[in-house]
């Protein structure tokens, strides 16, 4: 199957996602959603088989993938899924998909969900060992499944119940607005390193004296936190002594900017 994966992350774990059901799917081709985004080239996706690999934020899309859904011409795919990867609680964030798509014109032909690491400092302290271990397992077999019926090219339509899409509502509210970073400060073990700025999706980091700035346009996305290597990058009061993660099948170069 000939097919265009685009994705988006922060930590790895929907990079992993979209790379493994590339392997299983055969002949794919992966593309970045920030960097497609940055080129300011129309983004028209190619004939056949094209996908979406993202995380769930606060119980719904990421800003930047409904940016992208709503600018993208996706007119001659044949067949379009979705894969979106969470941690605690999803909510109705399958419905959102679909229908921030269906507006755009193509609404997806398949949509799922698969669990993994949750990630976001303020509220959890991220898996590591043996737990870690079993979130894996269950993911890698999570996108073979899902690789498989899209292979079979199944159609897989969301219908969420209304509690769920009211309390997704609710939360997601939390995604607007132009201070989301406002609450990211640095410790005096900041080097001035600048991995921060370089793992930055949405170039939102600057680095001005040697220290961080952040530039309110942030996605949430907590790569400049989990990737300082010095641990000094905190966010709000919450999250100083707690672990740092990466999807352990993802370097840290994989998730540089490339432009």
């Amino acid at each position: 199957m000939t097919a265009t994966i685009n994705y988006f992350s922060g930590t790895g774990n929907s990079l992993y996602g979209a790379r493994t059901i590339a392997e299983n799917l055969g002949e794919c081709t992966i593309q970045s959603i920030p960097e497609l985004m940055r080129s300011g080239h129309q983004i028209v996706c190619p004939p056949g088989t094209v996908g979406i690999v993202c995380p769930v934020y606060s119980l719904g899309v990421p800003l930047i993938v409904a940016d992208f859904v709503k600018n993208a011409d996706l007119s001659a795919a044949e067949y379009v899924f979705v894969i979106l990867t969470y941690g605690a609680y999803p909510g109705a964030v399958e419905d959102m998909i679909y229908n921030i798509m269906e507006a755009a014109g193509r609404a997806p032909d398949y949509v799922t969900k698969v669990k993994m690491a949750d990630n976001y400092l303020p509220v959890f302290n991220p898996p590591t060992g043996e737990k870690l271990e079993s979130l894996m397992r269950s993911a890698r077999q999570g996108f073979e499944v899902a690789a498989h019926e899209i292979h079979e090219k199944q159609k897989k339509v969301p219908h969420s119940f209304f509690i769920h899409k009211l309390m997704g509502r609710i939360v997601y509210r939390s995604m607007k607005g132009d201070a989301l970073d406002k609450d990211f400060y640095i410790d005096p073990t900041c080097n001035g390193c600048g991995t921060c700025e370089k793992v930055c999706p949405v170039n939102n980091i600057t680095i001005e004296q040697e220290r961080p700035v952040w530039h309110h346009h942030c996605e949430s996305c907590f790569a400049c936190i989990h990737h300082c290597p010095t641990k000094a990058i905190q966010y709000g009061s919450k999250t100083r002594g707690k672990g740092r993660y990466r999807n352990p099948e993802v370097s840290l170069k994989d998730l540089m900017r490339k432009s």
